[in-house]
C-alpha cells in the first residue's frame, strides 16, 4: 500500500504540465523562481544543495532540473556529472559565468546555460523547450547549450571588441580585454575564424597562405589562453559580419 501511494504522489496532479526540480542555495531565487513557475501551472520542489538535490533525484522522478553552479557541494559542476545517467535535461543558472564551465556543459545534459540575472520569461522558455523535447542533447550531440541573460553594457572603444559582444553578448568583458594583446594580423585572423571557421577559408579571406594562418592562430591560443579554433568559438561565439577596423 505505502509503494503504491509513493508512486502515486510521484505523478504530475492534473492540470500540471510537469514536474521540476530547482536546486539553488539561494533561498530567495528558489521562492521567487519556484512561486513563478507555479503560477505558470508546473509542479516545484526545492533544494539548498547538492546532496539535498540528490537525495530528491533519488526518492523521486522530475521532468527537468534547474541547478545553480555554485551552492555547497557543487563548485563546479560536480552535481551533473554524478547525475548525468539519470538522462534528465538540465538547465544551469549562475551569477558566475567562465569560460570553463561553458566548455564543460557541452560535455553533460546541459540544455540551457542562463546567466543571472535573467528574465523570467526566459526561464520558462527554456523549461517549455525542454520539457517538449525540443532539444539537442550534448550527450549525443556535441553543441553548446544556449546561453541567454540580461548583457550589461560594454564599456570599451576597441571596434573590435565592441564588435564581438554586440554578435555574442554572454562574452565577458574581462575576457575580451586580453583581445587587445593581438596583433593588427592577429585580430584580422581571429576576425575571420569567428566568421569563417576553417584554416582553407580564412586562408582565403586574407590571401594567406594556410600555414600562415595556422602559426597566427598559434599565437592567438597562446595570448587568448585557448587551445583551439573550436575553444575561440565557444568562448567568443561566430560573428555575423565584420566591423569597420579589426
Amino acid at each position: 500500500m505505502g509503494s503504491a501511494i509513493q508512486m502515486a504522489s510521484e505523478q504530475p496532479q492534473a492540470g500540471v504540465k510537469g514536474r521540476l526540480l530547482i536546486a539553488d542555495d539561494e533561498f530567495q531565487f528558489r521562492d521567487s523562481m519556484g512561486q513563478l513557475l507555479r503560477l505558470e501551472g508546473y509542479q516545484c520542489e526545492s533544494a539548498p544543495s547538492a546532496q539535498t538535490c540528490r537525495q530528491m533525484l533519488k526518492q523521486r522522478h522530475f521532468d527537468v532540473l534547474i541547478a545553480d553552479i555554485r551552492m555547497p557541494g557543487n563548485t563546479d559542476l560536480e552535481l551533473l556529472e554524478q547525475i548525468k545517467d539519470l538522462d534528465l535535461p538540465v538547465i544551469v543558472v549562475t551569477g558566475y559565468p567562465s569560460v570553463p564551465s561553458a566548455i564543460r556543459a557541452i560535455k553533460l545534459p546541459v540544455v540551457a546555460y542562463l546567466i543571472k540575472p535573467f528574465n523570467f520569461e526566459e526561464l520558462l522558455k527554456e523549461v517549455e523547450r525542454a520539457l517538449e523535447g525540443d532539444i539537442a542533447s550534448s550527450t549525443h550531440h556535441p553543441v553548446p547549450p544556449r546561453i541567454a541573460f540580461t548583457p550589461p553594457p560594454i564599456e570599451t572603444d576597441d571596434p573590435l571588441m565592441q564588435h564581438i559582444y554586440r554578435n555574442n553578448p554572454q562574452v565577458q568583458l574581462e575576457e575580451l580585454r586580453d583581445v587587445r594583446e593581438l596583433s593588427k594580423r592577429e585580430r584580422e585572423v581571429l576576425l575571420a575564424v569567428l566568421r569563417c571557421g576553417p584554416v582553407q577559408d580564412v586562408a582565403g579571406t586574407l590571401r594567406i597562405s594556410p600555414h600562415t594562418v595556422r602559426n597566427h592562430l598559434k599565437a592567438i591560443h597562446r595570448k587568448l589562453g585557448v587551445r583551439s579554433r573550436a575553444e575561440l568559438l565557444i568562448r567568443f561565439g561566430p560573428v555575423r559580419d565584420a566591423p569597420e577596423s579589426a
